[in-house]
C-alpha cells in the first residue's frame, strides 16, 4: 500500500502491472489504454496510475535508431505490446502486431497477424520474454546483469518520465540516461566480478 508520509510514487514491472490498477484512485488515458499501470504517483491527494512502457521506448527509439521509415512490426501481444502500439499509433506509424493468439485490441492500433507469419523485414519490437535474433530486432525484455542498450535507453527514458511525475526537477533526457548507463555498466561489472569469484568463467 501506498502511505500518504512515506511514498511520492512507484514503478511496477512484470507481473504486476494490471493487478497495481486496482491501488489507484484514476488511471490515465495511457493506462486506460494499455490496460496496464507501471507508474503510480500523487495528484490532488488521489493515486495516479499511469504507463510509460510506449512512451519511454518511443523517446528512445525516436532518438537513438533509425524510425523514419514510419513502419513498426512488434512481437507478442501483452500489456507492454499494446502500450507501444497505441503509443506509436498515435504518432503516425504503422503497426503490424504478431501474437499468438489475437486478443482483439490490436485492430485500434494496427493489424494482427501470427506469430509464425513474422519475417525479419523491417524494424520490430520484441516484447517476448525472450530474446528474438535479427538485423531489424529492438529486443526489450532484461534480466539482472544482462541488459541491451535498447533496452536500458527504454528504460531510462521510463524512468526519467516517472521521475518527472514524482519530483520538480529539472533533471534533462540526456542526463538521466547518462545516469542510467552508468548504472548498467556498474550492474553488468559487478555480475562479472561475482562469476569470476565463483569461477563461472
Amino acid at each position: 500500500m501506498l502511505c500518504d508520509d512515506c511514498c511520492i510514487g512507484a514503478n511496477i514491472t512484470v507481473s504486476n502491472k494490471v493487478k497495481a490498477i486496482e491501488l489507484c484512485d484514476e488511471l490515465t488515458e495511457t493506462a486506460k489504454i494499455s490496460g496496464s499501470v507501471n507508474t503510480v504517483f500523487k495528484k490532488d491527494g488521489k493515486l495516479v496510475g499511469d504507463n510509460t512502457d510506449g512512451e519511454g521506448l518511443y523517446l528512445w527509439l525516436t532518438e537513438n535508431v533509425n524510425t523514419k521509415g514510419k513502419t513498426l512490426e512488434i512481437l507478442g501481444n501483452g500489456g507492454t505490446a499494446r502500450s507501444v502500439a497505441s503509443v506509436f499509433n498515435r504518432n503516425g506509424y504503422r503497426v503490424k502486431i504478431f501474437g499468438r493468439e489475437e486478443k482483439g485490441w490490436e485492430k485500434n492500433f494496427g493489424t494482427f497477424s501470427g506469430i509464425d507469419d513474422w519475417k525479419d523485414e523491417i524494424l520490430t519490437v520484441n516484447t517476448l520474454p525472450f530474446l528474438k535474433e535479427g538485423k531489424n530486432v529492438i529486443n526489450i525484455s532484461y534480466h539482472f546483469g544482462k541488459i541491451s542498450e535498447n533496452a536500458a535507453g527504454m528504460l531510462a527514458c521510463q524512468g526519467w518520465l516517472a521521475f518527472k511525475r514524482w519530483f520538480n526537477t529539472d533533471i534533462t533526457l540526456e542526463q538521466f540516461i547518462k545516469i542510467t548507463f552508468l548504472q548498467k555498466t556498474a550492474v553488468e561489472n559487478t555480475a562479472l566480478i561475482k562469476r569470476l569469484c565463483t569461477n563461472e568463467i
